[in-house]
């Protein structure tokens, strides 16, 4: 039976004798004695949803908490066990990237879940648990042994202790798995920004660390020249000069290249620089993924290793006019939950220079500042990446959600003020930052990066990596896209799998980017997605798995077709 409009709350979910069911079916056995399910209408009153679909919300979703004898800022709990049941998930498989993953019991959940959407056909209904945030301390699901679903509470500070816990899971049932995201995370409305729109460019994969304005003008002009006109253009990092302590603030760095770029003269640019910088770089990681390996396996002379390391900085300093770092940075520290995720080169690099944090308490300041400049020199936007790194350092600032709560003041402040809305979010996929931070931003990246080959090297993985990447987004969408517009990341249209994303933008309902090389382009591919102006065709809404995908997972199981679906005003 599919759950009534109207219903009594405390009649349609049951807790007792340590079984926690919906309408009569039930979901949890074997809760722990310590465990507390009653109605979420007793701690929120009201929302910024539509009132109808608030007062559905309330009607259809318990709280979850659980006490403890000793406080502790990291805190493990059983909220029950579930076997036999069909599951989807999400879960973070790095520090900033979420994806999918199905199962049947409790014990077949990932590290850092998200959130779990149980398949409850008994009823032909659809219940997810979702952990959330109460006080300091932020939550996420874990694997139990014996089927049990575990729910950890952290702080990110060893200064931030609790032991009880009256709302730290969200429960919510509906008979639509689509409904049910939209209410389930129906407290946050999203504002949509005008770039979903429109056709960009973005310099990433086309410079990666080498930006500079003579390779941007090449860039924008070859688009110019090939008939489609971009509306917006993303400077995707390396663009801007550092200062370390102790250099004049009013110095650029050395290497740094400048100068006017509206004279009638095209600037001089070499277009194979780039690539021979990537090229180079892709080699030295590599070298030092072949030297840990060779460590790891006991090898106790890898002195040829370090040599050929050694040789591929040295030829990229050359090329790229060499790095410097600086002492005082706040060292990192992870929980054993993100301990636990996929390595990731990028975390590895950060852990070895540490974070330059700006006191909380200069937050607002600090972005005002550099945004106030872009807005008055005519930049109408910004893309904030790698989000995920505060709850590195949040040991002495009360914690990772206070820490995030007084960072996400800036930017908030500083967006209203100086762009509006205008701003990409990316490296961003966890609970933590949908709850906290998302009052100005109104689009966000729902896969991780578009991969143009095989990190590994293996000439095979790049056709994988590309339908890894699509089935991130439809899947990232169902509960990221209940809050901002979804962004599904450039790609290059020259790409060996360039059609692929091609079909894939078409329908997803937001912004269509690349990131082509300077002279890389497919115009007849991009002029199939992008009018002459610069905009583009949208679908109404962005796309997401078919309903008889859900629960199947075709990134491993070798049957499931991936299905993607979304609608046109003219359906």
């Amino acid at each position: 039976m599919a759950p009534p409009n109207r219903v009594i709350l405390d009649e349609y979910f049951d807790f007792s004798n340590g079984n926690f069911s919906v309408n009569g079916v039930p979901l949890l056995s074997e809760v722990p004695t310590n465990v507390s399910f009653s109605p979420f209408s007793s701690i929120c009153q009201s929302s910024e949803a539509p009132l109808p679909l608030f007062q559905r919300l309330l009607a259809l979703s318990h709280k979850g908490g659980f006490n403890k004898d000793v406080p502790s800022d990291r805190l493990m709990n059983s909220l029950g066990s579930f076997t036999g049941r069909d599951f989807l998930s999400i879960f973070r498989f790095k520090t900033w990237w979420s994806t999918m993953w199905v199962g049947n019991s409790g014990s077949n959940l990932q590290m850092e879940t998200q959130w779990v959407l149980l398949n409850v056909p008994e009823i032909k209904s659809y219940v997810i648990i979702i952990p959330i945030i109460e006080g300091s301390f932020r939550s996420a699901l874990h694997p139990g042994t014996d089927g049990h679903i575990m729910i950890c509470a952290e702080s990110g500070s060893t200064q931030v202790k609790a032991s009880n816990f009256d709302a730290i899971a969200y429960v919510h049932v509906s008979d639509n798995p689509y409904n049910l995201m939209k209410e389930a995370y129906s407290a946050v409305r999203k504002t949509v920004s005008n770039l979903v729109d429109k056709f960009g460019w973005c310099t990433w994969d086309a410079f990666y660390l080498t930006v500079e304005p003579a390779g941007v003008w090449h860039g924008v002009n070859d688009f110019v020249k090939g008939g489609v006109s971009p509306r917006f253009l993303i400077i995707d990092d390396g663009w801007q000069s550092i200062n370390l302590d102790g250099e004049n603030p009013n110095e650029d760095k050395k290497n740094l290249k400048g100068g006017s770029m509206l004279g009638p003269n095209a600037p001089s640019f070499d277009p194979k620089k780039p690539k021979m910088l990537i090229s180079k770089a892709i080699e030295l990681e590599h070298a030092e993924k072949d030297c840990d390996k060779a460590i790891q396996s006991g090898v106790t002379d890898f002195s040829g290793f370090e040599a050929k390391i050694l040789k591929f900085q040295q030829e990229l300093d050359e090329m790229f006019g060499g790095e410097e770092s600086s002492s005082g940075f706040k060292g990192c520290s992870f929980s054993p939950g993100l301990d636990g995720t996929t390595n990731d080169l990028a975390v590895v690099k950060i852990v070895e220079g540490g974070i330059g944090l700006v006191h909380p308490d200069q937050s607002e300041d600090f972005y005002d500042s550099m945004h106030s400049y872009l807005a008055s020199v005519g930049i109408t936007g910004v893309k904030v990446d790698v989000i995920h790194t505060l709850e590195y350092v949040s040991e002495e600032y009360g914690g990772q959600v206070e820490l995030a709560k007084a960072y996400f003041k800036g930017p908030t402040s500083s967006l209203s003020i100086n762009f509006g809305s205008g701003l990409i979010s990316s490296m961003q996929q966890c609970n933590d930052f949908f709850f906290l931070g998302t009052h100005q931003i109104s689009m966000g990246r729902v896969g991780d990066d578009f991969w143009f080959q095989d990190p590994n090297g293996d000439p095979m993985g790049v056709y994988w990596l590309q339908g890894v990447h699509m089935i991130h987004c439809a899947y990232n969408s169902m509960w990221m896209g209940q809050i901002i517009q979804p962004d599904l990341d450039m790609f290059q249209s020259d790409h060996l799998c360039a059609k692929f994303h091609a079909g894939s933008r078409a329908i997803c309902g937001g912004p269509v980017y690349v990131s082509d090389s300077v002279g890389g382009h497919d115009f007849d591919l991009i002029k199939k997605l992008v009018y002459p102006d610069g905009t583009i065709p949208k679908c109404q809404h962005f796309a997401l798995p078919t309903r008889d995908c859900l629960f199947k997972n075709p990134l491993f199981d070798q049957k499931t077709l991936s299905k993607f679906g979304t609608s046109t005003r003219y359906q």
